[in-house]
């Protein structure tokens, strides 16, 4: 199943999904219709969340800081806009991190 087949056969199902302003899944519904679905939900996780993203007009935002040109910007579905920096000790390590998480840019950093 795709994420908007799943989203439908869970709402059939009586569990109701949406998005926690965290940015995570939440499901509603009856206790055990819940848990039945429990399992799917979060072995297709970042493809519902970007689905209930999509379906919900949201847009991840990048912070003020943040140069929508960089090259090092990464917007990954479900999950939202990242950054990826090479670490210093050699130029074949990368490390990937939420914008959210971070006070200022990397790679104005060096």
């Amino acid at each position: 199943m795709n994420p908007a087949e799943i989203v439908q056969a869970a709402k059939a199902d009586g569990v109701q999904l949406s998005l926690s302003p965290t940015g995570a899944i939440k499901a509603a519904g009856e206790q055990t219709a819940v848990l039945r679905w429990r399992s799917i939900l979060a072995e297709h996780k970042a493809e519902i969340i970007h689905h209930l993203t999509e379906e919900a007009g949201l847009a991840p935002t990048a912070p003020a800081w943040c140069r929508g040109d960089c090259p090092a910007l990464e917007i990954l579905p479900g999950v939202g806009p990242g950054c990826v920096r090479a670490l210093e000790d050699g130029p074949w390590r990368e490390e990937w991190r939420r914008l959210d998480t971070m006070a200022t840019c990397p790679e104005r950093m060096h």
